[in-house]
């Protein structure tokens, strides 16, 4: 069974995109070049007709279509590779302290399971031993009374009437185990993919707020996974469309799409590292609160739970978060098309009106 382990999901779904990057982004890039081909020169020749008719040319609008075509041309070694490897060059270690925090919890968790089953088996024992006497007692004066009047025919249909509902009540009963028995396997489904080892028979033991606990740990877990998942999905789809990106930026009106798509890459691209540092944050907090309800005697996780609903509604903030730092970076304007060329002129622009007024 798969354990959901930072590495390990981050290191599949990378291989996943690195895969269908390397199997498509070919032909992608072949034909955004053919375009990009098409485009700059289109470019050149207005730019020649401009040059011709008087107006002046710099040496970068002369050269930025050759380097655009260049990077189109061969997008995934100029673009795509050493941005994804730049973005994420601090994932790794990130990963690993998040595991180790996770490690820490896990070990609280334990020592959580093994308090309650042993205060469940003692409270069990104690209902048992107490209960034997006067429910033998009581089987007794059953069984004399039913002795008694056992030729009435009213105490035959009662008899009748006690077997069916006993055989109602086994069947209830069994239908009731049978629910609890699924429940318990899923728990420990979903406790094992967390890294937890547990069996059916130990889960069918744990008070309601530890199940619940288990549950919200495995749901933690899952979101964080899913969101992963939409991550890798959205970077593939970005990468294959990037060199039409690349292309569309030599028209002059379109020349911010480059930018847009980097500042957007960069954004989904946070999603991992951002995502593990709430994650090992999370960790932190439920591993001190769990932490302080085992040093108070506690054997069912209240505040721990309440922890872990926490982290996930901040886990489920994390693309917000991400789109905060690239605003804050400086990018904001690049990622809502923006580009640095119009904020440049409109500095020149301002320093032009405000000497004009001297």
């Amino acid at each position: 069974m798969m354990i959901l382990s930072s590495n390990s999901v981050i290191n599949t779904l990378d291989g996943l995109r690195g895969a269908v990057v390397a199997s498509k982004l070919a032909a992608f890039s072949a034909l955004a070049a053919t375009l990009a081909a098409v485009f700059a020169g289109i470019v050149l020749l207005r730019l020649a007709h401009d040059y011709v008719s008087g107006q002046g040319l710099t040496f970068w609008e002369l050269v930025r279509p050759f380097v655009l075509f260049l990077l189109v041309a061969r997008f995934n070694t100029f673009v795509a590779d050493p941005l994804h490897r730049v973005v994420n060059i601090f994932s790794a270690g990130i990963e690993r302290q998040a595991d180790k925090g996770f490690g820490d919890y896990a070990g609280k968790v334990s020592t959580f399971l093994a308090n309650s089953i042993s205060q469940t088996k003692t409270e069990v024992g104690r209902h048992l031993g107490g209960g034997s006497t006067s429910s033998a007692s009581q089987a007794d004066g059953v069984s004399g009374s039913s002795n008694s009047s056992g030729s009435s025919i009213g105490q035959w249909f009662s008899d009748r009437a006690r077997d069916v509902g006993n055989y109602a009540l086994e069947k209830v009963k069994a239908f009731f185990d049978w629910i609890g028995r699924g429940v318990a396997d899923f728990v420990t489904t979903i406790s094992n993919m967390c890294g937890f080892g547990l069996n059916s028979s130990d889960i069918e033991q744990h008070p309601f707020l530890m199940i619940l606990g288990l549950l919200l740990t495995g749901a933690m877990k899952l979101v964080l996974f899913a969101q992963q998942c939409q991550c890798y999905v959205l970077l593939t789809i970005l990468t294959l469309l990037g060199p039409f990106a690349f292309a569309l930026s030599i028209f002059q009106p379109y020349r911010t799409s480059a930018t847009s798509w980097i500042a957007r890459y960069i954004s989904i691209s946070l999603w991992i590292p951002i995502g593990q540092i709430v994650m090992f944050v999370s960790y932190k907090l439920l591993d001190m609160v769990a932490g302080m309800e085992l040093s108070a005697g506690a054997t069912e996780p209240l505040l721990t739970v309440c922890a872990i609903i926490v982290s996930i509604m901040c886990i489920r903030q994390v693309p917000t978060m991400t789109s905060y730092v690239v605003e804050s970076a400086g990018s904001g304007g690049a990622e809502n098309g923006t580009g640095i060329g119009d904020g440049m002129n409109a500095l020149k622009a301002a320093g032009a009106k405000a000497l004009g007024r001297r």
